[in-house]
């Protein structure tokens, strides 16, 4: 974290200690709980994942309970821990700790178990501290399944007087009949000079050039691409997104907003993110310079049969939020489970903290990259990691990866993406 530590926060930590040092929180401070809740949670709210697990870690050890065990799973999944996180809930929810309960419906939605996570879920719109994370859990799930009125219901659960939740419960309705519609098609691709992928397309007939982001939770267009399609001066846009001619996504939901500074500099309009890839079968070669891609039930034969023969699976969670869909895949690093992102336009990346946890005592890291070896399925292979802060990409809700496959590992596989089965598979591009 930036600058001094919020006030709150400094607060909270000495309140905890000194009782702790005192009376060990004497079963139970509510209003010192109450306290010490909040400031994690704003931690959580402002990205601050170092406070947050400071935090957490200092409520378990000292008020160990189901309530200290969901505040710190939800600190973990956020910092992309999720197997340990999971274990956490489930020992809240075991409790009866609706935050547990909540986190774990997360945790069995991201592992595609979408009845049981809609099943634990539910009740828990009756509770005003999970209300409108469960609305939001629920929402997702409805929209993935295709069903956009139920989504924008239980969206508006969540928004109460909330603007942008508003916003986009509107929109919701809007897209309710929307979906990726055509056949098949080839999308070619370019390349930045940094390497991030690109494609053209026309988002309500205006020509886009869009980034291939398999790490954005959501699809993107800048306000100037936005207004020229009609979409005005919102915060989200509906809008067809048409990929070539005879593959559309209509009624796309979009988010607005300005480009960063390297994008800007690149021309980049937008982004296709993991929200709208999600919904389709594709398979993206770099080598190749092309993005197959498909409406689930118009998928030719080739593109939804991967063959056998040097092909590797990587494990997968979707975590969805709204209409935010997010990627994981969880590869080895040194034998050693991390959660990961996929982004074809950045090197391969492991996060800093991941890394100094893994050094024997006294050893500190060294200046550059790492040599480490990174395996998926039965493929490995000794690759030149970059370490890196990665906690900034949680901003907004995200979870923070471990680790980052990038277009250095990837480029010369072909990733193919099976909704149905959640399935990410990976094969040489040269046979």
């Amino acid at each position: 974290m930036s600058g001094a530590r919020p006030t709150a926060l400094l607060a909270a930590c000495a309140a905890l200690l000194v009782a702790a040092c005192t009376a060990r929180l004497n079963p139970l401070d509510t209003e010192q709980l109450v306290t010490v809740r909040a400031s994690i949670e704003r931690a959580l709210a402002q990205d601050d994942l170092d406070d947050a697990l400071q935090l957490a870690q200092a409520y378990e050890r000292r008020v160990p309970g189901p309530d200290a065990a969901g505040a710190l799973g939800r600190v973990l999944w956020r910092s992309g821990a999720l197997l340990q996180a999971e274990a956490l809930f489930r020992r809240s929810a075991a409790g009866g700790d609706p935050e547990g309960r909540l986190g774990l419906a997360r945790a069995l939605a991201s592992r595609g178990q979408q009845e049981e996570a809609v099943e634990l879920a539910t009740p828990l719109l009756e509770i005003a501290s999970t209300r409108r994370g469960a609305a939001r859990l629920l929402a997702a799930i409805a929209w993935a399944r295709g069903d956009g009125a139920a989504a924008a219901a239980r969206l508006r659960v969540a928004a109460e007087d909330a603007g942008a939740e508003r916003a986009l419960a509107d929109a919701l309705d809007a897209a309710a009949a929307g979906g990726w519609q055509g056949r098949q098609a080839s999308v070619p691709l370019a390349a930045t000079g940094e390497g991030v992928p690109l494609l053209e397309a026309r988002a309500a007939g205006r020509r886009v050039r869009l980034a291939l982001a398999l790490d954005a939770r959501r699809s993107w267009l800048a306000p100037e691409a936005a207004a020229a399609g009609g979409a005005g001066d919102g915060s989200v846009a509906v809008l067809d997104l048409e990929l070539s001619a005879g593959l559309t996504y209509r009624s796309a939901i979009l988010q607005v907003r300005e480009p960063d500074e390297g994008q800007a500099a690149r021309a980049i309009d937008g982004a296709l993110g993991f929200d709208l890839l999600s919904l389709a079968v594709w398979e993206v070669d770099l080598v190749a310079g092309r993005l197959l891609l498909a409406p689930p039930g118009a998928a030719e034969p080739d593109l939804t049969r991967p063959p056998l023969r040097r092909t590797q699976w990587l494990q997968a969670r979707v975590l969805r939020d709204g209409v935010a869909a997010q990627l994981l895949v969880m590869p080895r690093v040194d034998g050693r489970v991390v959660t990961a992102a996929i982004d074809l336009g950045a090197r391969t990346l492991l996060d800093r903290r991941v890394a100094a946890s893994w050094l024997a005592p006294g050893q500190t890291l060294p200046e550059g990259p790492l040599l480490r070896e990174v395996r998926f399925g039965a493929w490995r292979q000794g690759v030149q990691v970059q370490v890196a802060d990665l906690s900034g990409r949680a901003h907004g809700g995200a979870v923070a990866p471990q680790a980052v496959l990038g277009r250095d590992l990837l480029e010369g596989w072909r990733l193919r993406w099976l909704p149905s089965r959640r399935e990410l598979s990976a094969r040489p591009s040269i046979q």
